[in-house]
């Protein structure tokens, strides 16, 4: 029943039916940079659970040394085909926001480390590359599926999720980064 009333609900508001409330006023459907990206934006934003991960090279990362930058999580894996199809597109929208306060973690999921480094070997990917090797950091997230991918703002809250493989490099993905960014700038 609570998956027809999902799917309800997002008819709802692609249709621009309905108005989704937030920091930038009421907006329709339409003018909402979550909706027009398909990601899903989380109404009651909540601190991101922290995590610290070492990165392909053994190097500990954590969370909060991001704070201050908008950080897009991206849960994957090697094996998972959708994963690797939106890579290039990952690669593009971080090579665009880079530098104005973006940052994506991609977090292999549940992989052992050799495994891992042997894929980057002929993919050279310009953000962290962190390992979830037991999968608890993905079950702190209660991420269920791959690709699982959430938006986290200057402040550290979670404020967005999207499930699945997608083109990051779309307009209208590129326009809610583009947003974030600008947005969080003002706080």
């Amino acid at each position: 029943m609570k998956s027809i009333m999902e799917r309800a609900i997002i008819l709802l508001i692609i249709s621009g039916i309905w108005t989704i409330p937030g920091p930038w006023g009421s907006l329709n459907a339409a003018e909402d940079p979550f909706s027009a990206a398909n990601i899903l934006r989380i109404e009651e934003p909540r601190s991101a659970p922290e995590c610290a991960l070492e990165d392909v090279q053994g190097k500990r990362v954590k969370l909060e040394d991001f704070r201050g930058k908008v950080v897009l999580l991206d849960f994957w894996a090697t094996w998972c085909h959708h994963c690797r199809g939106e890579l290039p597109s990952l690669v593009k929208l971080y090579n665009e926001f880079k530098n104005s306060g973006f940052v994506v973690l991609a977090i292999d999921r549940r992989e052992k480390k050799k495994i891992v480094q042997k894929y980057l070997e002929k993919k050279k990917l310009p953000f962290p590359v962190l390992l979830d090797t037991d999968g608890k950091i993905g079950n702190h997230y209660k991420v269920l599926a791959l690709p699982d991918h959430f938006i986290i703002d200057r402040q550290g809250e979670l404020i967005g999720r999207a499930l699945g493989g997608r083109d990051w490099a779309s307009v209208e993905t590129r326009n809610l980064i583009r947003f974030l960014v600008e947005q969080n700038k003002k706080k």
